[in-house]
């Protein structure tokens, strides 16, 4: 009887520490899994795969899977957005410049554990480019760099052969790798069908499968009801233990109910896409808002074989005037047309403030800008002089005192515009009315779509010269570029020959060996500092000499948990952010920083409890235990 007293008292006590241990055990686990960092977006979730035909970006689905992707090279956060190892354990370029060899980090593993090698990183190659895959997203990244074979030197180890040299060749290294053991048996079977976009090419599964990677996250859930994409920490991702949130969830809330959300709703980060404006129409004691540089141009872009603003040949200059006063008179014009152009006014009225004037077609966020250049300002008394230099004679004009313009014009232009695009639907009553202040008239505005565009400007199949407007061509066009994080001005100013020899490349038709000459050795600077000092001369040359007058660049306007580090908003706009680096800001290490890192109050209780039971039940039973033990 002695022993079962004896027994029956100790195993009490260790039932209740037991009880005490998991108890608190649980509430810890809970303390972990509410790590949560909840990201909504007005866009809705569609392709949930590396190798469909993704090419709106406006989508989340690019941001779902910038968070599981694995690729060799990704941008760093605190280096401009500049390609970095990530993967990669180290790069060298041959002194050519063609030959890049690559080492992957040791022990690298995709999310189902298997290892990240050197086959995996030929096996995507391989794939992206075969043409069965010859419009893919993924497949343009690689597109412009005449990649010549992919070759395995070791398990770890691969030498990627280009044929030429190209100063962005190294965005190459930057695309998602794909697990060749998932794929492998999805692509034999892709092949043999032979047909892009077959079922057994698009790689879709809704439920996530086909987005395997080997970032720091995984695809846990996709409720396509709810719109609702949950990821999960990679436990496998080289650095996990530095990935602070547990879940990514996506949630798409449409436009009508995010300000409701935002006082309501669990919300870490809100898309830029809701175009919320930048008054406090939104809880401002939870949200911080930020704007951030984007890598769009819009700009007025001109045919420079226009008589009067590209050759100069229709300038009233006189008989005696060399083709050198000719070309001279025209950048003169242009440089009118830009001083006519009204930033400000285009900023705030149409982008409601969320842009910045451009001084040159390079996007802000390019490594190496020179925001010492400023954009022209708004001033007709200099647009006028200009006129004036270039050979214009104002008092051959009908002026109209009361509204500032000329009734009769020096010469006309017609406008094109982008029929979609709703923000461009206003440019051309803004030129309507402030061109003719400097004697240009407009007889035309042409809204088309793309399909009518393309033949016009880039698609211009022609051996000669793009022609202006009458003759199929177009005289001035009103487009915006979406760049990546660095500026390649290649199909801009790259010529292959001047244009006045009829080989011209760039539909911009403007002829000139300095921009060709330093656009070329552009392309071919692998060296950063070098690529920044050549960018720094085609700044002031593109500002001096408007092939094209720049309008704005449009921002983006995010509101985020105040509590959040770690977001880079550039990287963000471009469905590149380094989701293993956002983290909650601690400024007392032992002090909870946000909800998420809080127990619930039933859970200390619980754990407040239980501990002191177990101190309790030691102190109570121990007598007995003693007593018992004597007898």
């Amino acid at each position: 009887m002695k022993s079962i007293k004896i027994t029956f008292s100790l195993y009490v006590i260790i039932l209740i520490f037991v009880s005490n241990f998991v108890i608190s055990d649980t509430s810890i686990s809970l303390q972990e899994d509410d790590r949560e960092f909840v990201y909504t977006s007005p866009s809705y979730f569609y392709e949930f795969s590396y190798l469909t035909d993704i090419r709106d970006n406006t989508r989340a689905d690019f941001r779902i899977m910038n968070a599981v992707s694995a690729s060799l090279f990704r941008p760093d956060s605190s280096n401009n957005g500049e390609l970095t190892e990530w993967f990669a354990d180290t790069l060298s370029i041959t002194p050519d410049g063609k030959n890049y060899t690559v080492t992957i980090k040791q022990g690298m593993l995709f999310e189902d554990g298997t290892p990240f090698t050197a086959d995996d990183v030929i096996f995507t190659y391989e794939i992206l480019l075969d043409p069965i895959f010859n419009i893919t997203s993924l497949k343009l990244l690689i597109d412009d760099f005449s990649i010549n074979s992919v070759v395995k030197v070791d398990d770890l180890t691969v030498r990627i052969e280009f044929n030429q040299i190209h100063a962005f060749n190294i965005r190459a290294l930057s695309i998602p790798i794909l697990n060749q053991i998932y794929f492998s048996s999805k692509w034999d079977i892709c092949k043999a069908n032979d047909v892009y976009m077959a079922d057994d090419c698009s790689w879709n599964d809704p439920s996530g499968a086909d987005i395997t990677g080997g970032g720091p996250y995984k695809v846990d859930t996709i409720d396509l009801q709810n719109k609702i994409v949950t990821l999960i920490k990679n436990n496998n991702y080289f650095s996990s233990d530095s990935v602070y949130f547990d879940k990514i969830i996506f949630k798409q809330i449409l436009n009508g109910q995010i300000l409701t959300e935002t006082t309501s709703g669990n919300i870490d980060l809100i898309d830029h896409k809701y175009l919320i404006p930048l008054d406090n129409s939104y809880d401002t004691t939870k949200f911080t808002s930020k704007t951030s540089n984007t890598s769009e141009t819009i700009e007025m872009a001109l045919n420079n074989i226009h008589p009067m603003y590209g050759t100069g040949e229709g300038l009233p200059l006189g008989t005696t005037a060399t083709t050198e006063d000719r070309i001279m008179g025209a950048k003169s014009v242009r440089n009118a047309m830009s001083h006519v152009l009204n930033r400000s006014y285009i900023i705030s009225e149409i982008f409601d403030n969320l842009a910045i004037p451009l001084s040159t077609p390079i996007p802000p966020t390019t490594t190496g800008l020179d925001n010492t250049i400023s954009p022209d300002p708004f001033n007709i008394e200099i647009a006028r002089s200009l006129m004036n230099s270039a050979g214009f004679d104002y008092s051959t004009l009908i002026y109209n005192q009361t509204s500032d313009t000329y009734n009769t014009f020096f010469f006309n232009v017609t406008l094109l515009r982008y029929i979609d695009c709703a923000m461009r639907n206003y440019w051309h009553n803004i030129f309507e009315e402030d061109l003719p202040k400097i004697g240009i008239g407009v007889t035309e505005i042409v809204s088309q779509g793309w399909d009518e565009i393309i033949p016009r400007t880039f698609g211009w199949q022609d051996a000669s010269l793009v022609p202006l407007w009458d003759d199929g061509g177009y005289d001035i066009f009103f487009i915006a570029y979406g760049w990546p994080l660095d500026y390649n001005p290649q199909y801009l100013f790259d010529t292959n020959g001047l244009c006045d020899t009829g080989t011209c490349d760039n539909w911009y038709n403007f002829a000139n060996q300095e921009i060709t000459g330093l656009v070329a050795d552009y392309q071919v600077a692998i060296d950063t500092a070098t690529r920044i000092n050549l960018l720094q001369q085609i700044q002031s040359f593109l500002a001096e000499w408007k092939p094209v007058i720049p309008i704005a660049s449009r921002q983006h306007h995010w509101l985020y948990n105040s509590s959040i580090v770690g977001l880079d908003f550039q990287l963000l706009s471009q469905n590149l952010q380094q989701w293993d680096l956002v983290s909650v800001e601690v400024d007392d290490p032992e002090t909870p920083s946000s909800p998420s890192q809080i127990l619930s109050s039933s859970a200390v209780e619980t754990y407040g409890f239980t501990s002191l039971a177990t101190l309790l039940s030691i102190i109570v039973l121990l007598p007995i235990v003693k007593k018992n033990s004597n007898k």
